[in-house]
């Protein structure tokens, strides 16, 4: 089971390897809006941190949904719903 893991894994490192290469600006960006909000040691203005926040919730919410084939069941094979009854 562990290498359907590790396969999904390698999946998952490759899609986001190629988004960076087709969104380059937007990649960009998100990593630049992490490091300021994580690493910026002076006070920040509440709107400028609140705008960082609000991009950053963007850009997971865009990088998120492209990422969303990659845990499907046929990317990651089949996993029983517990849910299901």
């Amino acid at each position: 089971m562990s290498c359907k893991y590790q396969e999904c894994a390698k999946d998952i490192l490759h899609t986001a390897i190629q988004d960076c290469r087709e969104h380059p600006l937007l990649c960009s960006l998100f990593l630049m809006d992490t490091l300021l909000l994580m690493f910026y040691r002076y006070w920040m203005p509440f709107l400028l941190a609140l705008a960082l926040v609000g991009g950053l919730i963007y850009l997971s919410m865009f990088f998120g949904a492209k990422h969303a084939s990659c845990f499907s069941r046929a990317a990651c094979g089949n996993r029983e719903d517990s849910s299901a009854g």
